[in-house]
């Protein structure tokens, strides 16, 4: 819907187990506000704009290849 994918350190698509423990940093993330707010800061001064959750997995969102 967005056009976007979520990529591993490798450039593949999560599998099942790294796309759950993404899944579960980002809902720790929303229910603790200090995480994320500290998550936001991360994405406004990260060079790829990564949150705590992407950091901490080596994951990261990039355009959907044609």
């Amino acid at each position: 819907m967005m056009a976007i994918e979520l990529r591993d350190a490798y450039g593949r698509p999560l599998d099942a187990t790294q796309a759950f423990f993404h899944t579960l940093g980002y809902a720790l993330s929303m229910t603790t506000a200090i995480v994320q707010l500290g998550s936001a800061g991360l994405m406004c001064v990260t060079q790829r704009g990564q949150g705590l959750t992407d950091l901490a997995l080596g994951t990261v969102m990039i355009n959907r290849r044609a």
